[in-house]
């Protein structure tokens, strides 16, 4: 059965929602929203909605995750432009990262040690907060040298971004950056002991 147009645009509403609002979280409220069919029919974009409903027939979750890899990208996004080819293409290239989230994770923690040998700093170093300065493992993720999920995965063996949180003195781009990461973690599946397995391989 063809997903309908109303319910597309409920899962586009509330992930939209997760992804701009502080108070909203998706996974809290199970992707639930308070949108109404008679107040979406009124909408002058309801056409967007219905093909996207179509593009995605009865896979809700295909389009859970595909507006969230997108979203991830750019929160702001309006769903007639969502239709383009690009935005497939986003979803595309995210569902084969995810597919090799393990690889990458461990490519990424090769290129950290590289990054500590070249130089000289402890594995420690990686998370201390300096003055005026982000966090080393920070900047290697905002240099896109490493990729979120790798940030997400060491956060879920060390906890440290409850420390960056505190510490981190830049009201300018870290909120917005840790919002991301916060916003998005929830979707992301992690085997934290094969992360620990993997960071003794190569750090230790």
């Amino acid at each position: 059965m063809t997903m309908t147009g109303y319910e597309a645009y409920c899962q586009y509403l509330a992930l939209k929602n997760h992804f701009t609002l502080d108070n909203y979280d998706y996974i809290k409220y199970n992707g639930r929203t308070s949108a109404k069919e008679s107040t979406f029919l009124k909408r002058k974009d309801k056409f967007f909605f219905t093909k996207l409903g179509k593009k995605f027939y009865n896979d809700k979750e295909g389009l859970k995750y595909f507006l969230v890899a997108n979203f991830l990208v750019d929160e702001k996004l309006w769903v007639g432009s969502l239709l383009d080819e690009k935005h497939f293409e986003t979803y595309s290239k995210w569902q084969k990262k995810i597919q090799s989230l393990s690889y990458i994770i461990k490519s990424d923690f090769q290129l950290i040690l590289n990054h500590m040998d070249h130089y000289n700093f402890s594995f420690d170093e990686l998370f201390e907060v300096r003055e005026n300065e982000h966090p080393i493992l920070l900047q290697l993720y905002l240099q896109n040298d490493i990729q979120i999920e790798t940030l997400i995965a060491m956060d879920r063996v060390f906890n440290f971004f409850k420390r960056w949180d505190k510490q981190v003195d830049d009201d300018i781009l870290y909120p917005d950056v840790r919002k991301r990461i916060k916003k998005y973690q929830g979707f992301v599946n992690i085997d934290v002991d094969k992360v620990k397995a993997q960071m003794k391989e190569i750090f230790c």
